[in-house]
């Protein structure tokens, strides 16, 4: 069975990778970008590069499967259910898009209320598919039905 990891980034995409070979996600943290440096503080979050990670050493690991567009802020949440086959995903800017897992194609917009309040956190329910939004600076939770 595929392994999957699913990134947000501030140039507005949300990238699926698939995981295929190490034991776990540290493992292949540590094969593509080392041991962190503890003794000096950085800025960066992490490498920077071409949108389609052409700039990363894919060494069959931990590999881009697709991105997914649509948003027009910085992500800033994300959220996976393998079981409904769906990637949810907030911004800054308050919006929240729903795209299917295995093809990438767009699904949906959520608005949660007030319009354009960040997106602090993404959750779909395991059993349900419910999704849970909050927005931390409009102190409110908002539940959407995925069908």
């Amino acid at each position: 069975t595929e392994r999957f990891v699913v990134t947000g980034g501030t140039d507005c995409l949300v990238t699926v990778w698939v995981l295929g070979g190490a034991s776990d996600i540290r493992d292949e943290m540590l094969d593509l970008f080392g041991a962190p440096d503890l003794s000096r503080s950085s800025g960066a979050s992490g490498p920077a590069g071409a949108d389609d990670g052409s700039s990363i050493e894919h060494k069959g690991l931990l590999n881009v499967v697709r991105k997914l567009t649509g948003h027009n802020a910085p992500v800033t949440s994300v959220a996976v259910s393998r079981g409904m086959a769906v990637v949810a995903s907030g911004s800054e800017r308050g919006q929240v898009l729903v795209h299917g897992l295995d093809s990438g194609q767009f699904l949906r917009t959520l608005f949660p209320a007030p319009l354009e309040a960040p997106i602090s956190a993404v959750q779909i329910g395991r059993n349900t598919g419910n999704i849970i939004v909050h927005s931390k600076s409009a102190r409110m939770f908002y539940s959407f039905t995925i069908n």
